[in-house]
């Protein structure tokens, strides 16, 4: 996995609705590793890729992968929607790993840009 060292940078809070319609914010995982990315369900190639590497990730983590959060963001506010980010995650095998969260692209805006 790669990613971005961020040093001791606070982390801008956010809250989304993930797979399940659930509420979901970022500050309920503090003090948790996160590992975060940003996904959509019907991207033919990378997302796909990333979502099984995730799935390792967590199955090679076993019994530790409860202490990690992951978070994947939608970058697709029109496509993705709750039934299409259930199935991508179970076809993927994260539905219980990770949560795919969903907003408008008024709510995902300046997340994206708070991590580009």
């Amino acid at each position: 996995m790669q990613g971005t060292d961020l040093g001791g940078t606070p982390a801008p809070n956010f809250r989304l609705t993930d797979q399940f319609g659930k509420p979901i914010a970022l500050s309920q995982f503090k003090g948790k590793p996160i590992i975060l990315t940003f996904l959509y369900t019907h991207c033919p190639d990378q997302c796909p890729l990333t979502a099984e590497k995730l799935h390792t990730v967590m199955l090679n983590l076993g019994s530790k992968a409860q202490d990690v959060a992951v978070l994947a963001v939608s970058t697709d506010p029109k496509g993705d929607t709750i039934p299409a980010a259930l199935d991508f995650s179970k076809v993927h095998r994260m539905l219980n790993y990770w949560h795919y969260l969903l907003g408008s692209h008024e709510q995902l805006s300046p997340i994206w840009s708070s991590y580009a």
